[in-house]
């Protein structure tokens, strides 16, 4: 009975501690939270490129002229760029097999 006492305290006492981190449980598995990028507004359509661990998503940037802007950012060195050779660009996608990055405009 005792040995079931301590078990529940244990348990509930790994519990509480898990919901004070600051981070997220993906598949049972607690990762920390980081900014990889401030001042881009509204990111999404992600897809990276695992071989050279670059992140590539597109966002809004509230101009008549583009309203989307295609971006990367390597995870490595934090390295941030824009796609300007794209208009508009607001898709990506990644064969990982080849490991070539296929840009494609989607209006």
């Amino acid at each position: 009975m005792i040995l079931v006492y301590f078990a529940a305290i244990a348990l509930a006492t790994v519990q509480a501690a898990e919901e004070k981190c600051d981070g997220v449980t993906i598949n049972g598995h607690m990762h920390t939270k980081e900014v990889l990028k401030t001042n881009v507004d509204s990111p999404y359509q992600f897809s990276i490129d695992y071989t050279t661990n670059t992140l590539f998503f597109s966002y809004s940037t509230h101009t008549k002229d583009e309203r989307f802007q295609l971006a990367y950012l390597n995870l490595d060195n934090k390295e941030f760029n824009t796609v300007s050779a794209i208009k508009d660009g607001f898709a990506s996608a990644v064969d990982q097999d080849k490991g070539k990055k296929q840009k494609k405009l989607i209006y």
